[in-house]
């Protein structure tokens, strides 16, 4: 690929020592694979494809054969936040609540209204780019179908974007802020982010920070339509096409460091610091808004670029592959061998839950020493400088950090530092 020079921007210089730690105790995932993180890790670990025939549309609207969709999932689901409030709503609320459920218990975490004040102080942040669209489409529907006697405010409710974060604030009690970032492909990202300022800034004690989306017909035609979904699954780094549509739900569970210490939890990593940018002319240069991004990310984690051992990208097989590339390249140029990984390939493109994940598979590849491969990757790959990627298999490597970073198609870039807890 082809790296394109440009000239640096300021960006807000931050200083992580004036502000308290904040560390991720708890992960939760609920996706193609299954249940939980660990499901999802051996997947990734093997290059398996969340890939899955798309459900037949009921109104007959065509769409892309292949999707990550849920299918036996949806089922699990069920049976794990089985409760009469929940039995009619969206998809995305049940798959929401269910990770959420996962990501406390992983905490060891489960604040109870009567008996703990914790749940006054956590806040439920979920991003999410399509809300519950599916509910959404077929609420309408049977409302031009049958009539005014259709129409519910209690239905009405689920349609709404902030549905899902608003069921899981409900279902554990939480009586935080509570909260959807709607946004492009990286907000899950920006979730993490919200969630890390307002534990830094003493509003809250604990956050609950993800990302979600649900399959929809109408969406994935129109993701099709635009040039965005496809049938098969796109090569991170290889060449420009378009990956299959994916639907999930995942979250972290943040808590500052000493509070996490003090009930006896075990931080599985720390969030070090966070850049947010979006380039102007994103249509001739999207990897400004990405360089801008990594630096203010690196700049308020008291990082050298040269210091990150790992990227985890969010390179799908997109013309956006070679954009981000350019703005690790040009921000990190210098410091030893950097090893990138890009679980899109194998769970598709999945906008605000696939860049939670990729948070996720951050956290675990620090914690574990194993970078997962990226699919298409036949042998180990220097990309461009000091940049590589992993292939076929798993890669071993001793790391200390590692740098997030996600783009959506409009400019938008996130990029958060995760490190080992200290």
């Amino acid at each position: 690929m082809t790296v394109r020079p440009f000239s640096d921007e300021a960006v807000p210089v931050g200083d992580r020592n004036t502000w308290p730690r904040v560390v991720i105790t708890g992960v939760g995932v609920v996706s193609p694979f299954g249940l939980g993180a660990d499901v999802m890790w051996r997947a990734l670990l093997e290059c398996e494809s969340a890939r899955r025939p798309t459900p037949e549309s009921s109104r007959g609207i065509p769409v892309p054969a292949f999707a990550g969709v849920l299918s036996a999932e949806r089922d699990a689901v069920r049976e794990l936040v089985a409760s009469r409030r929940l039995r009619r709503v969206s998809d995305l609320s049940l798959t929401a609540v269910a990770a959420a459920q996962l990501a406390m218990e992983s905490a060891g975490q489960w604040p109870t209204p009567e008996e703990d004040t914790r749940c006054d102080e956590t806040a439920v942040l979920l991003g999410t780019s399509f809300g519950s669209s599916q509910y959404h489409f077929d609420y309408y529907e049977n409302i031009y179908q049958g009539g005014l006697r259709e129409a519910s405010p209690l239905l009405f409710s689920e349609s709404v974007m902030n549905s899902a974060s608003g069921h899981t604030a409900l279902h554990f009690g939480l009586r935080g802020p509570s909260q959807a970032l709607v946004g492009g492909e990286e907000v899950g990202l920006h979730a993490l982010a919200d969630g890390v300022d307002r534990l830094r800034l003493g509003e809250i004690e604990a956050v609950l920070a993800g990302g979600g989306e649900q399959y929809s017909d109408f969406v994935h035609a129109s993701l099709a339509h635009r040039g965005v979904a496809g049938d098969v699954a796109g090569l991170p780094y290889g060449e420009p096409g378009v990956t299959f549509f994916s639907e999930g739900g995942a979250w972290l569970y943040l808590e500052r460091a000493d509070d996490a210490q003090a009930r006896g939890a075990q931080p599985l990593a720390e969030v070090l610091g966070y850049g947010i940018a979006r380039a102007r002319d994103y249509r001739n240069d999207a990897a400004r808004g990405a360089s801008t991004a990594i630096q203010a990310a690196l700049k308020d984690a008291g990082l050298d670029g040269s210091e990150v051992e790992l990227v985890v990208g969010s390179a799908c097989g997109s013309p956006f592959d070679a954009e981000e590339l350019s703005a690790v390249a040009h921000t990190m140029a210098e410091g030893p061998p950097c090893t990138l990984t890009a679980p899109k390939g194998s769970l598709g493109e999945g906008f605000a839950f696939t860049s939670i994940v990729q948070a996720i598979v951050a956290v675990r590849a620090l914690q574990e020493g194993v970078v997962p491969p990226t699919v298409g990757v036949d042998t180990p790959k220097t990309l461009v400088s000091r940049f590589s990627v992993v292939g076929p298999g798993a890669h071993s490597q001793s790391m200390r950090y590692a740098l997030v970073v996600a783009l959506n198609r409009r400019g938008g870039a996130a990029a958060v530092a995760i490190a080992l807890p200290r």
